[in-house]
């Protein structure tokens, strides 16, 4: 009798085709994580977006100009560090530019967080790459602006933004232009927008331009061949310093491809509606005012609110928490329904077409 000791296994051909089969079941699968992935980090930008826009908005209203970039290089530990880079504290004088880049009338650095009142992570991505900044210079400027001077709220801005609105990869082509946003039959210049007053620009998790929060240069160089190049060009020095790209985020694996970019931008002229509202974050290190900046009224679920407050067709609740009492303090207290309070109501005339409703314990009421 024979015994066989060969061990059959699988030859060579055969694990290749394994692994062919294998990849192609995954590749779906991967690809789905990623595409995942962007529109999360697409959502986790776009809420940072909001913030820092209303705090560009509200400097802008205080100051009637916009903040110089700050210096890339420093660390977070550093002094200055997030702190516009101006040649003098006060109001008026030119951005410094000892520490920061101007080309095309353009200033170009970081994002001044302690100087637009940000808490520290807004200094950084996600992936620790500084946001970048860059504001027509003119608009930054208070030389020439002054108390009196432009309103910069209708300024001209030096900064054109190339959009993709196709998607196709390449932003500011002709191909951009065919949309109708006005409804007039005709196609609007849609491929980009210029005289922009800024832009805030987050590298993505390559960081390209940036530096990181220790102040130390991304590796990566800003190729000429790159999806992304124009948002760090002012790191190189070439291409066109005031040109800017927002496309829909396509990371690659070659980050110098020409269909790579992970880039999310900002890039607005501030509208005076955005500064209504004011918050003074100085009241405590856990606690804000936000106050209106005019004497009008504010109206919840009505266009013409005809006093401070004005509620439709709905609640207002006060309630205590946390160890702390809510209380309402006015001289009127008109209601059209019923008045629920769980302590005391105090004023100097409460009248009411519905009822009124206190909440006594066994001793007062």
């Amino acid at each position: 009798m024979r015994i066989s000791t060969k061990n059959h296994g699988f030859t060579l051909v055969e694990m290749a085709i394994i692994i062919m089969i294998l990849g192609l079941l995954l590749a779906p699968f991967f690809r789905y994580l990623s595409t995942q992935q962007t529109k999360q980090e697409t959502l986790e930008s776009e809420g940072s977006n909001e913030v820092i826009s209303a705090a560009l908005a509200t400097y802008l209203a205080e100051h009637n100009r916009y903040p110089c970039p700050a210096d890339l290089s420093l660390a977070i530990e550093d002094n200055g560090f997030g702190a516009e880079e101006r040649n003098t504290p006060t109001e008026i004088g030119n951005c410094d530019t000892s520490n920061i880049a101007l080309s095309s009338n353009i200033y170009y650095g970081a994002l001044p967080i302690q100087t637009l009142k940000l808490p520290s992570s807004y200094a950084a991505n996600k992936y620790n790459w500084k946001y970048m900044y860059a504001v027509s210079q003119s608009l930054a400027d208070a030389d020439s602006l002054g108390s009196g001077g432009t309103d910069v709220f209708n300024g001209v801005g030096n900064i054109t933004v190339r959009i993709d609105i196709d998607e196709d990869g390449i932003a500011g082509e002709a191909g951009d232009d065919n949309i109708d946003l006005d409804g007039d039959g005709l196609d609007d210049n849609t491929h980009e927008a210029t005289n922009v007053h800024f832009v805030v620009i987050n590298p993505g998790k390559d960081g390209k331009g940036s530096t990181n929060l220790s102040g130390i240069n991304n590796a990566f160089g800003c190729a000429i061949t790159a999806g992304d190049r124009e948002n760090c060009d002012f790191e190189v020095g070439g291409g066109n310093p005031d040109i800017f790209d927002d496309k829909k985020p396509q990371p690659h694996d070659n980050i110098n491809a020409a269909n790579h970019f992970d880039d999310f931008i900002i890039y607005q002229m501030i509208r005076k509606e955005d500064t209504f509202w004011k918050v003074d974050p100085s009241v405590s290190s856990s606690q804000v005012n936000i106050n209106m900046r005019g004497d009008g009224n504010i109206g919840i679920g009505t266009a013409t609110p005809q006093v401070k407050v004005h509620v439709r067709s709905g609640d207002v609740k006060i309630r205590s928490g946390g160890g702390n009492s809510g209380t309402l303090n006015v001289n009127n207290l008109n209601a059209d329904q019923t008045v629920h309070a769980e302590d005391d109501i105090d004023g100097g005339e409460m009248s009411g077409a519905g009822e009124g409703f206190f909440y006594c314990d066994a001793t007062s009421c």
